[in-house]
């Protein structure tokens, strides 16, 4: 019957009606009896809408008691909806569609059940791509509501064996927190461990010297006094649950000034549009040099998500001569313990210098900014806040240029901005070659880019410190047993550890006798492998040839002679 069910056109029809009904109304119906995705204690490493570098976190992650293979359960009556296979990201993942047009999605999966795993098999084999992410127009899979639906893992980007689970609602694919839904032991109010002041007559300066009032958490019920002007507040929030000493994130904040709210946010659904607005959300500068989870209680004039629910003069404090001001913080967390942090502001006798920037740039102006050596375009929607954007660039004693600094590495742009550099001392020769390498915060990034005539262009929200380099190497392929007359009879596989000096790789396949064969990627473990399947014949010898490429094209290539 749930089969007949989804196939009916109606049941699309139906989809659309709800996700309207559901937007109309701001809201989601409770589901008073979902199955647990797992049948061990639920345990949380990760909460929903917690920050990350550079994105809201849209599931929750659930401890697999750091091993791998515990089994994975339907949460209600479902037909599988889509299957997506990455070497990083949400690795092995199943996106499950229920009737309640809910959507629930299992990442980092270990493996399908066999016959989900001999579907991909052949898609991937029919698009000769390990990759693969594909929705299903026909429901060939159907489960019960507690059935198992395939293996907790560790595979994509996962930093260790769990459970990434969300769910969404269809067909907006909006995710809402699956922490409502079941029991977790959490009884512990959240904790304000400092307060940042933002001071916002202050667009000239960087990120770093505009939050540059910071107090820590022993100024609760004491008082403060700043410089006369606009204030914005950003809060350090640390939220524990029983048994764990994993940090999560808040789901609620408000600010109270003189007993009014002036600012309120709240997180339990999640829109995908407001993904990009992390950076005016969370604080890149303490989150990256301080690890500290910085919310802003105020709205940046950029910031258009709809996760503010109410805001008075988007949150900003203004302290005039002789002002004092009773300001009450409050935080909750997703199992509805709140705490309060209390302390007084007064306006002191000091007044601010603000001195206007000529290169003052509006919030959401597109820019075209020329710098010594380069130049910049910034779309419109880019810059959540007016900025003063700063190149500074290096010669070397020829007048080559050589590097070129951001000097706000932390003002984290809402799209990305072109940043197009002279490579004119670059030889012809290596062009192909050439590569941007990005510092920041003692790391580097490589990127890569196209060539704009003598100008090398790159895409990226991120700003830092470039210079030219050249990747001319070939990834590396080692750690292997296979070699020339090899025989492999008692093996189930070829492998090999890979690795890339530079800008990393980008395409690798393989074939036996001249046919294409699956060749997988673990890159976590930097482990490329083919696992012997109905596609190599036993008792024969065989031509094995593996390539693999990175990102500017250099190719690695080997062939030998094996017996299996």
């Amino acid at each position: 019957m749930f089969k007949e069910f989804v196939n009916n056109p109606a049941f699309k029809i139906l989809l659309i009606c709800i996700g309207l009904y559901s937007s109309a109304f701001n809201c989601f119906a409770q589901h008073p009896d979902y199955h647990p995705p797992l049948k061990i204690p639920l345990v949380m490493s990760g909460s929903f809408c917690e920050s990350r570098p550079s994105h809201f976190h849209t599931g929750i992650d659930i401890k697999t008691r750091g091993v791998t293979g515990h089994k994975l359960y339907a949460i209600e009556d479902a037909v599988l909806y889509r299957i997506k296979v990455r070497a990083g990201g949400y690795g092995k993942a199943l996106y499950l569609l229920h009737p309640d047009s809910t959507l629930s999605v299992y990442a980092h999966m270990k493996r399908f059940l066999p016959d989900v795993e001999a579907v991909v098999h052949s898609m991937q084999y029919h698009n000769n791509s390990f990759e693969l992410d594909t929705v299903l127009h026909d429901s060939i899979f159907v489960y019960k509501k507690g059935e198992c639906i395939g293996y907790a893992g560790n595979s994509g980007s996962s930093a260790g064996p769990h459970v990434h689970f969300e769910m969404r609602k269809m067909p907006s694919e909006k995710c809402i927190d699956p922490q409502q839904f079941w029991y977790f032991i959490d009884d512990i109010q959240p904790r304000f461990k400092g307060i940042v002041f933002y001071d916002l007559d202050a667009n000239h300066k960087t990120e770093a010297e505009r939050s540059d009032y910071r107090y820590s958490g022993n100024v609760k019920n004491r008082e403060i006094s700043l410089p006369q002007g606009k204030w914005g507040i950003g809060a350090d929030v640390l939220d524990r649950m029983n048994g764990t000493h994993n940090r999560y994130g808040i789901i609620e904040l408000v600010l109270e000034v003189d007993e009014d709210t002036v600012y309120h946010s709240r997180i339990d659904r999640f829109d995908w549009s407001n993904q990009k607005y992390t950076t005016t959300w969370f604080d890149a500068y303490y989150l990256e040099t301080r690890k500290c989870h910085v919310q802003r209680c105020f709205r940046e004039p950029g910031n258009q998500t709809d996760l503010i629910k109410h805001s008075h003069n988007d949150g900003v404090v203004y302290l005039e001569p002789g002002d004092e001001k009773s300001i009450v913080l409050k935080a909750r967390d997703a199992a509805g313990n709140w705490s309060e942090f209390r302390f007084a502001l007064k306006a002191s006798d000091d007044k601010k210098s603000t001195p206007v920037s000529k290169d003052l740039y509006a919030a959401g102006e597109a820019v075209n900014f020329p710098f010594e050596g380069g130049f910049l375009s910034v779309p419109e929607g880019a810059l959540y806040r007016p900025a003063a954007i700063r190149v500074n660039s290096r010669l070397d004693s020829k007048g080559n240029y050589t590097g070129w600094s951001f000097s706000d590495p932390y003002y984290v742009f809402l799209e990305p901005v072109g940043i197009f550099l002279d490579g004119s001392a670059v030889k012809s020769w290596n062009r192909k070659h050439t590569v941007l390498m990005c510092k920041r915060d003692g790391k580097e990034q490589c990127l890569t880019g196209k060539w704009r005539g003598p100008y090398f262009g790159i895409h990226t929200k991120r700003p830092g410190d470039f210079y030219f380099a050249t990747d001319s190497l070939p990834p590396r392929l080692y750690g292997s047993r296979i070699r020339d007359s090899v025989t492999l009879a008692g093996y189930n596989e070829i492998s090999y550890r890979v690795s890339d000096n530079l800008s990393g790789l980008a395409h690798f396949n393989a074939w036996i006798d001249g046919k294409w064969v699956l060749l997988q990627y673990e890159g976590k473990y930097n482990k490329l492998f083919y696992r012997f399947d109905e596609y190599t014949e036993k008792g024969k010898w065989h031509i094995w040839k593996i390539r693999v490429t990175d990102a500017v094209g250099n190719v690695r290539e080997e062939e030998s002679v094996f017996y299996y």
